[in-house]
């Protein structure tokens, strides 16, 4: 997938960068792909690092 966005928001925490990016003409069924896939993702490595 290949889309076009900017970063709206970056802060780092010790050595993690957290990055908010703002996707530009993308479809509502795609921006619905890419939320289900960042927020998968987040919650695997919560849950990874919880053990």
């Amino acid at each position: 997938m290949h889309v076009k966005g900017e970063i709206v928001r970056q802060t780092s925490q010790g050595p993690r960068w957290l990055l908010s990016m703002q996707f530009l003409d993308v479809s509502e069924t795609t921006g619905d792909a890419l939320r289900r896939r960042v927020f998968k993702a987040l919650r695997d490595e919560r849950a990874a690092a919880a053990g």
